[in-house]
Order: C-alpha cells, then sequence, then structure tokens
C-alpha cells in the first residue's frame, strides 16, 4: 500500500511489546481490558480484493485483517460465515469480544463491500448479532460489563438519505435480541456508549432532520438533550454508572463546547465548572467514570489542542492542588446538595463544586500538575 508497516503494541511496567500480526505487515490494538487482554486486527498473508474500498477495517493492507485477542500471544477469532476480514474493538472484564466482520464474499451494489454484521466471541465461538435490515455496521458503538452491546447499522437498502451519509439507526444487543432504539424524529441517529445498566447515550437527527442532538435511551425510551448556549447540535458520547452523561454541542459554522448531564436535571456547560485559572477553552467530553472523573479535549489560548483530565474539587477528592473546598465542606455539614459557587450552583453528583484541569503536556493554570507522558 505504500505505507510504513505498523504494528499493534503494549505498553506495561515501562516496556513496550510488539503484538506481531498473522504473518502480514499490520496490526493494530483497540481494547485492553483489566486482565491486560488486548483485542484488534492485524493482517495475514491472504491477498484480499477489498482493500481499496475499506482499508481492510482501518487497516492499510493489501492482505486480510481478522480480529485478534492477545493474551501473551496472537488468537485468530476468525470471521463470521464465509467473511474474509474482521476486527475487535472491545473486550470486557469477562472476556467478551465485540466486534464486526464480514459475513460473505458477495459485494452489496448499495455498499460497493460484502455485508457487515457485528459479532459478540465469547467462550471460544463468534456470535453473529444479526441486522436491522441492512448490510453495513456503520459504528460500533461499546460493550459493557454485561455483554450487552451498541452501536449503529443500515436500515433495509442501505439508503443514503441522512444529511451525512446512509440512513442508520443505533442497536443494541441485549443479550439475547438486536433491538432497534429509533431516532428522535430524525432519519438516523448513532449510539455512542453505554453503561452496566444498559443505558445509551448517543445522538440523532430531530424531526425534518434540522439538527443532531444528544440522546439518553433507558428502558425503552429516548429522551433528547439540549445542546448548550444556542448550539444547534451535539453528541452525547460518555455515561457512567450512575447515568451522568458527558459529552458536546456544536454549531456546523463554528462554536464548540463540553457539556454534563445529570439524571433529572439540566445540561450543564463544563466550561462553567472549570476552576478560573485555567486558560482552556473545552471543545468535547469524551469519557466519565464512576468518580466523575472526565477525559476531554480542549484548545489554550495560544490555539494549542490538548488532552485533558477535569479532576471534581469534592469529599472524595482530597487536597487536589488549586481546589477551593469551603463549599464542598459547608455543603456538607448541612447536607445538602448541588453547592453553590460565587452566583452559580453547580448540579453535581457528589456535592462537587468544580473541577481542577490537567493536561497530558502541560500544566493548566498555576498550581496544577501535568500529568506524565507515557
Amino acid at each position: 500500500m505504500g505505507a510504513p508497516a505498523v504494528h499493534a503494541a503494549l505498553w506495561h511496567h515501562g516496556r513496550i511489546s510488539d503484538l506481531g500480526t498473522f504473518g502480514g505487515y499490520e496490526s493494530v490494538g483497540y481494547g485492553i481490558n483489566d486482565r491486560g487482554l488486548v483485542v484488534g486486527a492485524a493482517s495475514n498473508t491472504v491477498s484480499d480484493p477489498y482493500t481499496a474500498n475499506f482499508f481492510n477495517f482501518f487497516i492499510q493492507a493489501a492482505t486480510q485483517v481478522h480480529a485478534f485477542l492477545w493474551d501473551g500471544a496472537l488468537h485468530d477469532l476468525h470471521t463470521l460465515g464465509t467473511g474474509t476480514d474482521s476486527v475487535g474493538f472491545y473486550i470486557n472484564d469477562k472476556g467478551r469480544v465485540a466486534g464486526q466482520s464480514f459475513t460473505d464474499t458477495k459485494v452489496n451494489e448499495s455498499s460497493g463491500l460484502p455485508t457487515m454484521h457485528p459479532f459478540l466471541w465469547e467462550n471460544g465461538r463468534m456470535k453473529d448479532l444479526g441486522t436491522l435490515g441492512g448490510t453495513l455496521v456503520t459504528t460500533l458503538g461499546a460493550l459493557n460489563g454485561n455483554g450487552k452491546v451498541v452501536g449503529s447499522m443500515t436500515l433495509k437498502g442501505d439508503l443514503q438519505g441522512a444529511p451525512d451519509g446512509y440512513t442508520r439507526h443505533p442497536f443494541l444487543w441485549d443479550g439475547h435480541s438486536l433491538k432497534d432504539l429509533g431516532t428522535l424524529g430524525g432519519t438516523s441517529a448513532d449510539a455512542e456508549w453505554l453503561n452496566d445498566d444498559g443505558v445509551v447515550v448517543g445522538a440523532s437527527w430531530n424531526a425534518g432532520d434540522q439538527a443532531y442532538q444528544p440522546f439518553v435511551w433507558k428502558e425503552g425510551v429516548m429522551t433528547g438533550l439540549t445542546p448548550l448556549n444556542g448550539m444547534c447540535c451535539g453528541n452525547a458520547i460518555g455515561v457512567n454508572s450512575r447515568g451522568v452523561v458527558v459529552g458536546n454541542s456544536f454549531n456546523f459554522v463554528g462554536g464548540f463546547g463540553a457539556f454534563l448531564w445529570v439524571p433529572g436535571g439540566s445540561v450543564v456547560d463544563l466550561q462553567t465548572l472549570v476552576q478560573p485559572s485555567s486558560d482552556l477553552a473545552l471543545k468535547e467530553a469524551v469519557f466519565i467514570n464512576d468518580r466523575d472523573e472526565i477525559a476531554a479535549d480542549g484548545v489554550t489560548s495560544n490555539g494549542d489542542t490538548h488532552a485533558v483530565l477535569l479532576i471534581p474539587c469534592d469529599e472524595n477528592h482530597s487536597d487536589v492542588e488549586g481546589c477551593d473546598y469551603s463549599s464542598v465542606d459547608a455543603m456538607t455539614a448541612a447536607s445538602r446538595p448541588s453547592p453553590p459557587v460565587g452566583n452559580r450552583t453547580l448540579p453535581r453528583p457528589g456535592g462537587q463544586q468544580g473541577y481542577r484541569s490537567h493536561s497530558p503536556r502541560r500544566a493548566i493554570g498555576p498550581t496544577s500538575k501535568a500529568l506524565p507522558q507515557h
């Protein structure tokens, strides 16, 4: 393909390990669990006719690419049916793997590719999760600890009627069957993540495809979230075990912002929660864990884009430099939620009053610490 060879790698205890390939030149790792098991895709030596159209599941190889599981050695998870290519994207702590695979070698006129389905691999077997009628998986969003899988796939005919391409719906594999989660009234929607309770987040076109808006899906009901500051659009990207959601808001003609949403509350601009000593303009929040620590992207005043860790200034994160804990202490004494800071009331779980931002590349603010680079 005229590109340098790239191999999947694992960094552990200060050492980087080459995970290798199935005889080809390329591999890539996509997911790792708490046991150190890695999943991804690796090329073999069998020529593949679909490379020019799809880059073999995001690897620029001229040969077949198969999903792998690495546990100290590289294991081929193979493919669905008679398909030639597959990729593993996620692995949970029980060792289940979620990915997608071609199911045959017949090229569909609508897509120029063979039919592609999501799969769940467990106990040495790759299970076909089915289809909503189309032939393409457009996004594989997440796998939770219970083996539930979300993503997006095309409908019958692989129609390209959405403003951003193929008409598609988000799906949920609930362990027994594939469910169509629907939309907010528009032609298409995408699922980005889910927690272990099966709460799904993503974004959907609204009625008339006028705007692409964040949603939360729970127990059969899809609820739209209002984007920030009059922006038209947004995407819910991460959700933790308490159902706290993070994501982004944007306008197609410029403008962006990161948001946080607590069940029962309103969408909050994360920028208003960051300590004022930071010169960071948050663009999007992409992940939130069960300690309410948030991974985000932002732009500094000189135009540099940084990856950022937002750490709550709350009773669960004591002694963070630059945090003002006075409102947290007062809230704890009075047993009141949502302590005020200045003239704002922050609807935060756990009573935290704001966030301290840390950049992996440099300190944000005079007293914060840069995260180590690995």
